[in-house]
């Protein structure tokens, strides 16, 4: 099914850390994409309110902390779906769900580390909500 689950939408801003733009939220920063660099250096005159959108098949879970994009948070719930379950994670006050197979395991209250692709990162203007990239 298209859309199940639902996109994770994250609420940020953008801050030029060590001479590179990066997103950051609760819980989580990241670098932006050298493709998104233009488009989001654009946006930083008008607006420094974003909100990043990534599919739950985007996001993995990953033991190396040191990569980047990561997202920590600790594990909310696992749901079984089939051949597949649905772990959801709290990172900040957000409810981030990622796809993961069968045999995956979990215990409530772990701490877990996700990596993103940024490839099928979306963007939106934290205002107005129009997509940016």
């Amino acid at each position: 099914m298209i859309g199940d689950p639902p996109m994770n939408f994250l609420s940020c801003s953008v801050a030029r850390e060590q001479g590179k733009l990066r997103f950051v939220g609760e819980g989580f920063r990241c670098d932006v994409p050298q493709a998104l660099i233009p488009r989001i250096e654009a946006l930083l005159t008008l607006s420094n309110q974003l909100v990043m959108g990534i599919r739950p098949i985007d996001l993995q879970t990953t033991e190396n902390t040191e990569t980047d994009p990561v997202l920590k948070g600790e594990v909310f719930v696992l749901e079984p779906a089939g051949a597949k379950q649905i772990l959801t994670v709290s990172i900040g006050k957000n409810l981030v769900k990622v796809v993961v197979d069968a045999f995956f395991k979990a215990e409530i209250g772990q701490h877990i580390t996700l990596k993103m692709n940024t490839q099928k990162l979306s963007v939106f203007d934290g205002n107005t909500l129009k997509s940016i990239a």
